[in-house]
């Protein structure tokens, strides 16, 4: 990795936030957004904790230094930061309250507290910015997925996701190549990989006045973990082994109708119909759902859906009542070989007093089961 092993220090001013840092979100990356508009996108990512941590303990931490590349920006060479864009705003946001223009009454306060640290301290935090210099932007990639997708520091699911695109697609690298750089698992980049395109995929089939394009990233881990169902796979044609060639376009065109189905059922329509999935922890019965040709025919004619009928529909409810009468029988069944220990138990004969009204109020419902054949 050819990154300088000299520890170099500069002025703030001398260095740039990176227009392409992934925590910016697609929609908002580019080499020729403004630096103004950069710290207003930074400026979400709470600022103000680290900007006391810094007046706290007496300034930047050396032993954890910015990494930056020369690169065009804006039509000059400049130090761009790759990795500590965070950080860099946040002194970059200080340095304006400081100097009068405080982004809000919160920052005002901020620079206040720095500014009772003196002239000294301000010139040094504002002027002897650690950076090491990196040769290109790849030779810190294997550094960047340790930490942002596997590490400690991770980055939101649509975030890792981009980043392993672009390790695919810009790179060049294999699926095998990427798990090891980001210390992953392979099935895990393939499967970032299939549901970031897909995203895509999505965007480029959905008129923008359909659904708002940002939602889709906003609820991306939804999106990449419905991957996981076997019926999901099965409704979209998905195959989850697709080559990198394969899954730039995971969704055949036969299958597109049933993408947009999803993507209803994930996000709503933009208009009167809410999502009719909201947590990951629904995706299980949402596989059964889409199993059912009933289930799909309700949220597609219902004005709105909603989660619970729609699983109805599916047999969710009898497959619930059969899974909860299964766990019950063998509960029964694990006891038997022992139960005739405790006849005398008077916990125990009044729990089975209970068990046999139940048992009975249960039979009622039947009481034709004895005339069945098996």
């Amino acid at each position: 990795m050819a990154v300088s092993e000299k520890l170099e220090y500069f002025r703030i001013d001398d260095l740039f936030l990176d227009p392409l840092n992934p925590r910016l979100g697609r929609h908002r990356r580019s080499d020729d957004t403004p630096v103004e508009k950069l710290l207003e996108y930074m400026s979400e990512q709470v600022l103000d904790e680290l900007a006391l941590s810094y007046i706290e303990s007496g300034g930047f931490w050396s032993q954890e230094p910015l990494l930056a590349v020369h690169e065009p920006l804006y039509g000059e060479m400049r130090i761009v930061v790759v990795e500590g864009n965070r950080r860099l705003a946040t002194l970059k946001t200080l340095q304006a309250a400081v100097e009068g223009k405080p982004f809000s009454g919160k920052w005002k306060k901020i620079s206040e507290s720095a500014q009772e640290k003196g002239t000294a301290f301000l010139s040094k935090l504002f002027s002897t910015v650690p950076v090491l210099i990196v040769e290109s932007r790849s030779d810190i990639d294997e550094f960047l997925g340790f930490r942002h997708v596997t590490g400690i520091k991770q980055w939101a699911p649509a975030e890792k996701a981009q980043f392993i695109d672009m390790l695919l697609t810009e790179r060049k690298y294999s699926y095998i190549e990427v798990m090891k750089k980001i210390g992953s698992k392979t099935p895990t980049v393939r499967q970032y990989f299939i549901a970031y395109r897909l995203l895509l995929q999505i965007e480029d089939s959905l008129a923008e006045e359909e659904l708002p394009k940002e939602q889709l990233e906003y609820r991306f881990s939804l999106l990449y973990s419905s991957l996981s169902n076997p019926s999901v796979q099965n409704y979209l044609g998905i195959d989850l082994n697709l080559t990198i060639d394969e899954a730039k376009v995971p969704v055949k065109k036969e299958h597109l109708d049933n993408l947009k189905f999803i993507v209803r059922c994930f996000y709503g329509d933009g208009k009167e119909k809410k999502p009719l999935v909201t947590d990951t922890r629904q995706l299980p019965e949402f596989g059964e759902i889409l199993d059912s040709e009933d289930a799909i025919d309700y949220i597609n004619t219902d004005k709105k859906p909603d989660f619970t009928t729609a699983y109805e529909f599916a047999g969710g409810a009898e497959k619930e009542i059969e899974r909860s009468l299964h766990q019950a029988s063998v509960a029964i069944r694990s006891v038997l070989n022992r139960i005739h220990y405790y006849k005398k138990s008077p916990l125990i004969r009044q729990t089975i007093k209970k068990l046999k009204l139940d048992s009975e109020a249960l039979l009622i419902n039947f009481s034709d089961i004895d005339t069945e054949e098996d």
